[in-house]
């Protein structure tokens, strides 16, 4: 959990980091101070290298669609696996910003989707809530929700029904489409193809393990099937054949019907959960998803006080 706490620190750092330059950026432009200005073909092949080999280090590839002035900054236009993705760098290459916040855009953050407690009366309720988590099996927010929720299944056990769903499309050919391309779409059918075959604790005691190192899941999840009792050939036979398309296929239709795009995201009996994501805090969301709250409710789980609130 220490890790975990780590990790979060650093997502909020640079996060802060990306406002400070930004003040300063805009500081400097209004003051007139001289930048060594590149070309935008020049600067448009050291952001895509950059992107490459430092974030996305060869899991997905970002191709260079277009690059033009806007706002004293040169406006980046990537495609990463299908998907547009816009940054903005400065004219001497030096500053990346992977992602412009439009300030007439913004759509103000209520107390809910700002981590704070949300009303039970928010929520459906059932004897048995449904507990619907949708990720990308290679997204960092993704993996962290699967480390933050597991405290919460052990505690509540066969007292809630828990679904793992995935973010992807399907293609007309009958191929499919994930944000972090084919490694991803690989690893999300083998995850289907484990909680099709085996418990739902097996699954998260996978899930644990290729959290660790999801940027290299290609090349340990059969070390992580192995240390779980897992029979590798079995997931392989299951995911490389139609069973596993077929079940990939039924699964990512239920995020797609319900509109959901982020990983993660967490449902309550057909409800979004918009509070803090931490195992407390989804412990409390699930909690009001009760016609009755169990006892287990009343326990408070230990957990990281700074949730990571990103998503893929």
């Amino acid at each position: 959990m220490a890790g975990l706490a780590l990790k979060l620190r650093k997502m909020h750092f640079w996060e802060l980091l990306s406002v400070v330059l930004l003040v300063l950026l805009v500081f400097s432009y209004y003051k007139g101070f001289d930048l060594n200005v590149k070309s935008k073909e020049e600067v448009g092949e050291e952001v895509v290298d950059f992107i490459n080999t430092n974030i996305f280090r060869g899991q997905v590839k970002a191709d260079l669609v277009d690059i033009t002035e806007e706002y004293g900054l040169y406006s980046v236009k990537l495609d990463v696996s299908g998907e547009e993705l816009n940054s903005y760098a400065t004219k001497d290459g030096k500053i990346l910003f992977p992602q412009a916040i439009d300030l007439e855009e913004v759509i103000p953050i209520t107390p809910s989707q700002s981590g704070a407690a949300v009303s039970c009366d928010d929520y459906t309720k059932k004897d048995k809530p449904v507990i619907d988590l949708f990720v990308m099996s290679m997204c960092p927010f993704g993996t962290i929700a699967e480390q933050v929720i597991a405290p919460v299944l052990d505690l509540l056990g066969d007292k809630i029904e828990f679904n793992l769903y995935f973010i992807a499309n399907e293609n007309e050919d009958g191929s499919f489409k994930s944000l972090h391309g084919q490694p991803e779409v690989d690893e999300n059918i083998r995850q289907i193809c484990i909680a099709e075959t085996y418990s739902r604790d097996i699954l998260m005691d996978y899930l644990l393990c290729v959290a660790e190192d999801y940027r290299n899941v290609g090349t340990i999840w059969e070390e992580c099937a192995n240390d779980n009792e897992i029979v590798v050939d079995e997931i392989k036979e299951c995911a490389e054949g139609d069973e596993g398309k077929e079940l990939f296929s039924e699964n990512i239709k239920i995020g797609n019907e319900r509109g959901v795009g982020g990983s993660p995201t967490l449902m309550i009996n057909g409800d979004r959960y918009s509070g803090a994501r931490t195992s407390d805090g989804y412990k409390e969301g699930i909690c009001c998803g009760f016609n009755i709250e169990p006892d287990e409710c009343e326990e408070t789980l230990s957990g990281d006080s700074n949730p990571a609130s990103g998503s893929c």
